[in-house]
Formats: C-alpha cells, sequence, structure tokens
C-alpha cells in the first residue's frame, strides 16, 4: 500500500498541485485496499438488527462501507479545489486504513476447490446467480472468480449481480455498492479489477432474501417481471 502512504505523507503532498497529476493506481489504491477489506473479512461475529445475521458481510460492514467511502472521497477529490483535493485524499486514506483491525490476515475462504473443474461461462455465471439466492457466499464469490480467470466478459456478470442490487435491500447499500463496484472496476489495472467483482458476488449473496422496499410495487407500475 504505498500508493496510500504517499497519499499521507506531507512532503509528497506539497508536490501535487492537483488530483489529476496522480497516477492511475494512486488514485485507485484506497478502493483496492477496501475491497481487500471485504475479501478478509470474516463476517458479523453475532447477529444484529435486521437481516444483518451473524457471518453476514452487507451493510455497513467493514469492506462495504471502506468500498463505498472510499470511491465517495476520491470522486469528490476529482472536482474539488486543490485544498479539499487534498483533505478528501487524506480522509479517505484514513479511513480505509482504519477498517484494517476488523478483518483477518489470511483471505475469507472461497469454495474454489468446487469451481476448478469448470470452464464455461455460462454455467458460472449460473452457479454465481443460483449460489446468490442461496445466500452461499463462499460459492458465489468463487465462481465469480474463476468466471474472471478464465476470461469471461465482466458485462454479463454485471448483469447477473445488477437483478440483485435493484431488488435487495442490502441494509441501504445495495444500489450504492453496486455503483461502486462498477466505477472501480472500469478504472482499476486489469490485474486486480476482478476483485471488485468478486467482492460484489459475496455481498449480494450475504445481503439475498430481504426484498428493497417498494421494488414489487415499482414492477407492477411498470409492467415488468418482478
Amino acid at each position: 500500500m504505498n500508493a496510500i502512504r504517499g497519499l499521507i505523507c506531507p512532503r509528497k503532498l506539497l508536490l501535487r498541485d492537483r488530483f489529476q497529476t496522480l497516477s492511475g493506481e494512486e488514485r485507485c489504491s484506497a478502493t483496492i485496499a477496501a475491497d481487500l477489506w471485504l475479501l478478509h473479512d470474516p463476517g458479523r461475529s453475532r447477529d444484529q438488527d435486521g437481516d444483518k445475521v451473524k457471518g453476514s458481510v452487507h451493510g455497513a460492514s467493514v469492506g462495504v462501507h471502506a468500498s463505498d467511502a472510499a470511491n465517495a472521497w476520491r470522486n469528490i477529490a476529482a472536482v474539488s479545489n486543490q485544498r479539499n483535493t487534498m483533505a478528501s485524499l487524506i480522509v479517505g486514506a484514513y479511513h480505509t486504513a482504519g477498517q484494517s483491525p476488523h478483518v483477518r490476515l489470511e483471505r475469507w475462504p472461497l469454495k474454489q476447490d468446487a469451481m476448478e473443474a469448470i470452464d464455461d461461462p455460462l454455467e458460472l455465471l449460473k452457479i454465481t446467480e443460483d449460489a446468490v439466492r442461496g445466500r452461499d457466499q463462499a460459492l458465489a464469490a468463487a465462481a465469480t472468480q474463476r468466471y474472471g480467470e478464465r476470461g469471461g466478459s465482466p458485462r454479463p456478470m454485471f448483469d447477473v449481480l445488477l437483478s440483485f442490487a435493484t431488488s435487495q435491500d442490502g441494509a441501504l447499500h445495495a444500489e450504492k455498492y453496486y455503483r461502486t463496484v462498477t466505477e472501480e472496476f472500469a478504472k482499476t489495472r486489469p490485474s486486480m479489477r476482478w476483485r471488485h467483482l468478486v467482492g460484489l458476488a459475496r455481498v449480494s449473496a450475504s445481503e439475498y432474501g430481504t426484498p428493497a422496499p417498494g421494488y414489487r410495487e415499482a414492477c407492477d407500475l411498470m409492467n415488468v417481471d418482478a
């Protein structure tokens, strides 16, 4: 995370008179780190209010909150004056780094063994969708990771997960986090961008089962299937 250290180093801040001078990797460093928090998050240690049960990671969890916040601060920095740009980057990096005590060093285990022999992208898309509906975070994330490793087009996977981002409540973060992932996937270098979709698949499985308020009524008004 040298890029994050650079963002909060006063000497380097003096050398950056505009946000646009930062490299693409530096701009994305905080959101890449935030996504790692999600992939290393063991989940909630106990049941909380609503559908935030033990093991869940949706809503105001460590990784989702950090990802949405880092994305927001970076976007604020991109349209601010010099003073507020630097302040936004410092706050974004500080907030992201502050979440590290809440995750473990080892990556949260996925069901990768179950995916090793599957190469068909359509089958992997179907497995992802079924795993989300079954609230199987480990399988949904593993299928998405395998899909990316096999060179699958990102758009079909985004479409699968979009249906859950719009239909599920997600403790107020479903659509917001989906938007964060779409932006960060587009900006992150190819070798790291699929981590964002893997995280989104995990969150989608975590949040499934609590429909978004008004979703069915909206579908009825537009004459589309819920």
